[in-house]
């Protein structure tokens, strides 16, 4: 009955301390963990959210959203080409987590996109005034090439493939901005950052 007491059960029999009997089914979980530590309940969420991320990856990129602010179709070009522009220059400096951050392709209006592109051609133009190691991109990659809102490009890429070209070229710089230094007394070698490259770390 809803006002009944719930029992409680005596475990080894000694009249001590007593356990509550687990009629909660969340209760229940709680108390059932697997081999990694977790419960049954937190480890089936875990496994769905990874598994609709991998899904998401397998999706088109749809740039075709991009650039939504646009009136006209020489505003959609001149923002597309300059978002192109940033994107290509991100990569070769080591930065397109910024350009994701900052995201000018996803500017709800032209003020914002005004904003982002003023906020990422800052950090370009830093690396570009102190020197900083940029990588020669020679292939042609662009970050959209739909000729208009809401309509199709002739890319079909997956946003997988675009992630590999990118960690691809992440990887590069930061191989280009390592250095190896040897030690005089053991002769061991370290991997170390240049002090130019932590303060281009500084300044983002």
């Amino acid at each position: 009955k809803g006002g009944q007491k719930q029992e409680d059960i005596d475990i080894d029999g000694s009249g001590g301390e007593k356990v509550p009997i687990n009629t909660a089914r969340a209760d229940k979980n709680k108390r059932q963990r697997t081999s990694c530590g977790e419960t049954g309940h937190s480890h089936n969420m875990k496994t769905r959210r990874v598994r609709k991320e991998e899904a998401d990856l397998d999706q088109r990129r749809t740039t075709e959203e991009c650039i939504r602010w646009a009136k006209t179709e020489t505003d959609y070009d001149r923002a597309k080409s300059l978002i192109n522009k940033l994107y290509v220059l991100s990569l070769r400096y080591g930065i397109v987590d910024k350009f994701y951050e900052k995201e000018p392709h996803d500017a709800p209006s032209y003020t914002e996109f005004k904003k982002t592109v003023k906020s990422l051609r800052e950090l370009v133009n830093y690396r570009i005034k102190t020197n900083a190691i940029s990588l020669t991109i020679k292939t042609d990659i662009v970050f959209m090439d739909n000729p208009c809102y809401n309509e199709h490009g002739q890319s079909r890429e997956t946003k997988r493939s675009r992630q590999t070209v990118e960690e691809i070229y992440k990887f590069e710089y930061r191989m280009r901005t390592l250095q190896l230094q040897t030690c005089s007394v053991c002769r061991e070698n370290k991997l170390e950052f240049s002090s130019k490259d932590k303060r281009h770390d500084m300044h983002e």
